[in-house]
């Protein structure tokens, strides 16, 4: 049986980030990644939505929306920490939404709840 909690996965590169979301996202069940092709790795079984944080490398993060959107269109993608031109840029990579702050975990939480 499938655990009812909302199943995240997170490209996640700062240990800080990972413990904010710890901390502000009870009742979501996270897994971490620490690279892209550990994310791809980590898709079984499907996560309700993958988390990505793309401070440290934008254009990776963007090149793995484009590349989940490929192979899973159908599952949602949101990047945290990106600036404003990169946000653009994962919406248009197919992203379902682009945060600019990676530090507030409100925001992220409701696109959570939006997405899932």
């Amino acid at each position: 049986m499938r655990d009812p909690r909302p199943q995240v996965l997170v490209l996640a590169q700062h240990d800080a980030f990972r413990a904010a979301l710890r901390e502000g996202l009870e009742g979501v069940d996270l897994q971490f990644a620490r690279s892209a092709a550990g994310v791809v790795e980590a898709l079984e079984p499907l996560p309700d939505v993958v988390v990505v944080e793309a401070t440290a490398d934008e254009p990776e993060a963007i090149a793995l929306v484009q590349q989940l959107r490929h192979s899973h269109p159908q599952l949602p993608v949101v990047l945290t920490g990106v600036g404003l031109d990169d946000a653009v840029r994962a919406l248009r990579a197919g992203a379902y939404d682009a945060l600019v702050d990676s530090t507030d975990v409100d925001p992220l939480r409701a696109t959570l709840d939006r997405a899932v």
